[in-house]
C-alpha cells in the first residue's frame, strides 16, 4: 500500500492556525476502501525540526513603501550540508527572499551557497548581476508552472558565499526599468554600517499594475529543509543564531515606522531545542541552542568518517578530511559522511540521525553508525582532555 502525497514547503503553509491535513478516499473501481486504520499521518513521513518566525504587521494606514529592507545576520554558518534556510516572507508579493546555508554546486548555475527571490503566480522574471561582475556565480531565473517550490510563479538564485557575522541586506524595490508590476531583490553586505559586496538576485513580474512595494504581514523565519526527511529528529539538526530586522521608506526616502515583531516557535520540537526574542526591534531566532553546526571531528590530520555512508552498519573509521576547496568543487552533501553534529543529548550524529555507536568491548569495529534510539547508552559519548596538552580524547560513556 502506498500514498503519493503532495506537501509544500513550509514557505507556502497557510499561518499556523490556518493549516489542515485531510484525506479522502477515491471511490473509483477497484480500489481498496479507505479505513481509519491505513490513513497515513503527517509524522510518518516529515521529520522533526524547529522552526523559528518572527512576524510583523504593518498598519491599515500603511498599505505600500517605496523600498522594503529586510535584513538578516547569520551570527554562526550551521555547516556546509545543514540545509538551512534564512528567509523574509513577504506576505502582500506573495512570495520571499533570503539565504541559504548549504554549499552548492552545477554545472548550469556554478558554486556557492544560494541566495533566493521566488514570487508564486508570477508571469516573468529577468535575471540579475551576471557572473561577469565577478560578485558570485551571477543570477539565474526560471518561470514554470513548479517554479516556485512545485507551484507556478518565477524564481531567480544567486550562489555565493556569504560569511557568519555579517549583516545582508535584502532591499526590495519596484524596478523602474522595466515598468510597473516588476519587483527587484538587491542584496548588500552592510556589516558595521559599511557598503560591501551587492548585487542583484534578479527582477520579478507579478502581472499588475503597482508602482510601489505593497506591505501588510512580513514573516522572517529559519527554516531547517530537512524536515522533509522522516530521518530527520531534533536532535540531528545543526546550531544557527541569526537575527532578523526591517525599516521601510516612502517613495521620497522618508522612514516609515516599522512595528515590533512578534516571536514565536512551532510545536515541532521540545522548547529546548529552539529560542526565539526580540529587542529593539530585532528578532534572535536560535536553532538547536545546546547542537553544535554540523562539522568535522579531526584526530591527527584525518577525520572520523563513515566509511559505507549514511547507512546502519556504516564502519567509523579516520578518514582523509575535506578541505574548504574539495567542498566548494563537489557541494556540502558530498560530504555528509564526515560532517557531524554533537548533539545535546550526547550522542554525535550524521544527518539523517544516524549516530557514532560504541560497540561491545573486543568487538572487530569500534563504533559503527547506528539509527539513533534516544536514551540508550551506546551512543552517549563524552569529550575528556586527552594524554597530551592541547589534545582532547572522545570516550564512550
Amino acid at each position: 500500500l502506498g500514498f503519493t502525497l503532495g506537501v509544500p514547503p513550509v514557505a507556502a503553509l497557510p499561518p499556523a492556525g490556518a493549516r489542515s491535513f485531510t484525506i479522502t478516499a477515491d471511490t473509483a473501481a477497484g480500489l481498496a476502501t479507505l479505513t481509519a486504520a491505513s490513513a497515513p499521518t503527517l509524522s510518518g513521513f516529515l521529520g522533526s525540526t524547529p522552526g523559528l518566525y518572527s512576524d510583523t504587521w504593518f498598519p491599515s494606514t500603511v498599505r505600500s513603501v517605496g523600498t522594503l529592507d529586510l535584513f538578516i545576520t547569520p551570527a554562526t554558518d550551521p555547516g556546509p550540508n545543514s540545509n538551512v534556510f534564512w528567509s523574509n516572507q513577504i506576505g502582500s508579493l506573495n512570495g520571499y527572499t533570503g539565504l541559504q546555508s548549504t554549499e552548492l554546486v552545477s554545472a548550469s548555475e556554478g558554486v556557492g551557497k544560494q541566495f533566493l527571490f521566488s514570487l508564486w503566480g508570477a508571469t516573468a522574471a529577468k535575471p540579475g548581476t551576471p557572473a561577469s561582475a565577478g560578485i558570485g556565480a551571477g543570477s539565474y531565473c526560471t518561470v514554470s508552472g513548479s517554479a516556485t517550490d512545485g507551484s507556478a510563479g518565477a524564481q531567480c538564485r544567486y550562489r555565493y558565499e556569504w560569511h557568519a557575522g555579517h549583516t545582508y541586506r535584502f532591499r526590495i524595490t519596484p524596478d523602474t526599468s522595466q515598468g510597473p508590476g516588476w519587483f527587484k531583490s538587491n542584496v548588500t553586505d552592510v556589516t558595521n554600517g559599511t557598503t560591501g559586496d551587492s548585487f542583484d538576485i534578479g527582477s520579478i513580474y507579478v502581472g499588475t499594475t503597482q508602482t510601489q512595494v505593497p506591505v501588510g504581514w512580513i514573516s522572517q523565519w529559519v527554516e531547517y529543509f530537512d524536515w522533509n526527511s522522516s530521518r530527520t529528529s531534533c536532535a540531528s539538526i545543526a546550531h544557527t543564531d541569526a537575527q532578523f530586522s526591517i525599516r521601510a521608506y516612502d517613495a521620497i526616502g522618508n522612514a516609515v515606522p516599522v512595528p515590533a515583531p512578534s516571536v514565536t516557535v512551532n510545536k515541532s520540537c521540545p522548547a529546548s531545542y529552539a529560542n526565539a526574542s526580540q529587542a529593539n526591534g530585532v528578532a534572535t531566532l536560535i536553532g538547536g541552542p545546546q547542537q553544535s553546526a554540523a562539522g568535522l571531528v579531526k584526530s591527527g590530520g584525518a577525520c572520523l568518517t563513515a566509511s559505507g555512508g549514511l547507512a546502519d552498519g556504516s564502519v567509523a573509521t579516520l578518514g582523509t578530511c575535506p578541505t574548504l576547496a574539495s567542498v566548494r568543487a563537489s557541494g556540502g552533501t558530498h560530504f555528509n559522511p564526515q560532517l557531524w553534529v554533537v548533539a545535546g543529548d550526547g550522542t554525535l550524529q550524521t544527518k539523517y540521525s544516524y549516530c557514532l555507536t560504541a560497540q561491545a568491548p573486543g568487538s572487530a569495529n569500534g563504533a559503527l553508525l547506528r539509527t539513533c534510539v534516544p536514551g540508550t547508552a551506546s551512543p552517549q559519548w563524552q569529550v575528556k582532555a586527552g594524554t597530551l596538552p592541547g589534545t582532547a580524547q572522545l570516550v564512550s560513556q
